[in-house]
């Protein structure tokens, strides 16, 4: 049962092929175990700061998690752009959250 909970929960976060994303209310509690994986996976090129660079490292960093999460969190940051550019109502802010297209907001 923990096994398949954080295989699923690995499944869901990242874009490793643990297996199928199966819901369920305990599953959650492995998501700061699978955070701790994606963190230590985006520490790592940090090592190589001595030999290429802070600048060099730190953009290694960055491209690891966006590649390793799948960009699901720079989609969410995006999308929170757009809405918080968005002039009129809360509905139609909303809608700014839900639309494909990349706005203002979110490219700024």
């Amino acid at each position: 049962m923990a096994l398949d909970g954080f295989r699923s929960a690995l499944s869901f976060l990242t874009r490793i092929p643990a297996g199928s994303f199966r819901f369920s209310d305990t599953y959650v509690l492995y998501f700061s175990a699978v955070s701790l994986v994606t963190g230590t996976i985006g520490a790592l090129p940090m090592l190589l700061s001595p030999i290429t660079g802070q600048l060099a490292a730190s953009s290694l960093s960055v491209a690891l998690l966006l590649i390793f999460t799948g960009y699901h969190h720079a989609d969410a940051v995006i999308d929170c752009g757009d809405a918080l550019m968005k002039t009129g109502t809360v509905e139609e802010r909303r809608a700014a959250l839900k639309d494909g297209r990349t706005g203002t907001g979110g490219a700024s």
